[in-house]
């Protein structure tokens, strides 16, 4: 039982000391935190160059950064504009927009007058209060989003030192895992690189597979929404590119039911273009996860939905992205540190 206790109590200590450097050291460290990651990802690209094309580590880490930057700059030189102007749109549009919901969702109310007027009072009060409130979330979270656009002018010094940041984790990658090493007692350090092996490579191929996807998702809407001359295109690409993120759920949740209110609503044409946008954005999306993941990163869709319900809980709206990584993180120390400290029966 003295094994049961300690395996316990150095959970509870790595899923405190986990909370606590979330909530309160990574936002002062954020350049690096995101240095470190993008240094993961691009560490495929970099070892090839250096192997293969028998470029210094150094020189190699350079052109692929700089891919990288200029499609990051490319996006926001053309994409926030793109966004900034939709949303501006949007906003002014907005009380329109709010009396055009509430009309529709009434005419639905009086279609379904008989069934509606037959449920108790709370429940039709309550779906009467909550309409108000759906447009006026919709007016909030236009108005954040303006307000994020307008800040990222600000967001450029961490871009800078996230970027040097980046250059000098990739380059010099052995010389700073040894650093942090060098602070473990010997016998631990096997272990402690076994579980690095093991956290940084799911945790990279599981970041860089929803980034991948993500992007596929986002740029085939917008592409496919603007062939079809909807407005907001690029906010609606965005939107379901973010929505992929939830396991289960992805860009089906909102194509589908859009395509088939246009098919009920006399727009079968339209209706029938999104259905197969739909159809092809899956079958794309289908293909890309299993040559970019491969093997299943151990996570079953529980728990990843149980992560991204918990990380919204605890870090807000980041949470949907940290939550799937920690959850990573959390059972490769449970399988590799904790297990082991657990009594077992002997055979």
């Amino acid at each position: 039982m003295k094994s049961f206790y300690k395996a316990l109590a150095v959970l509870f200590a790595v899923l405190l000391g986990i909370y606590l450097i979330i909530r309160f050291v990574a936002p002062y460290l954020m350049p690096f935190i995101i240095a470190a990651v993008v240094a993961f990802l691009i560490d495929p690209a970099v070892n090839l160059l250096e192997r293969k094309g028998r470029i210094p580590r150094g020189l190699a880490t350079f052109l692929v950064l700089g891919l990288v930057v200029l499609f990051v700059g490319f996006f926001i030189v053309v994409g926030i504009a793109q966004i900034q102007a939709e949303l501006s749109n949007l906003r002014q549009n907005l009380p329109q927009y709010s009396a055009w919901l509430t009309g529709e969702l009434q005419s639905i109310v009086n279609e379904l007058g008989e069934v509606f007027s037959a449920l108790p009072t709370p429940v039709t009060d309550f779906i009467g209060s909550n309409t108000k409130q759906l447009a006026n979330k919709a007016t909030d979270l236009v108005n954040s989003a303006v307000t994020f656009v307008a800040e990222i002018p600000n967001l450029l010094a961490v871009l800078i030192v996230s970027t040097l940041a980046t250059y000098f984790i990739s380059k010099d990658k052995t010389k700073v895992t040894s650093f942090f090493f060098e602070f473990l007692p010997e016998r631990q350090r096997l272990s402690a690189r076994r579980m690095e092996y093991q956290i940084m490579g799911t945790v990279v191929r599981l970041i860089r597979a929803q980034l991948l996807i993500m992007t596929i998702m986002a740029l085939m809407t917008i592409v496919g929404l603007s062939i079809l001359r909807v407005d907001y295109a690029w906010l609606i690409g965005l939107f379901v590119g973010v929505l992929d993120i939830l396991p289960m759920i992805g860009v089906a949740t909102f194509l589908l039911p859009w395509g088939l209110y246009a098919i009920f609503t006399g727009k079968v044409g339209f209706g029938l273009a999104l259905l197969v946008l739909l159809g092809i954005e899956l079958l794309i999306r289908q293909i890309v996860e299993a040559k970019v993941v491969g093997k299943s990163i151990g996570v079953h869709p529980l728990a990843t939905l149980l992560s991204l319900y918990l990380g919204y809980r605890l870090f807000g709206f980041a949470g949907f992205f940290i939550g799937p990584i920690l959850a990573v993180v959390i059972r490769t120390i449970v399988v590799e540190a904790i297990i082991p400290m657990l009594p077992h029966r002997r055979q």
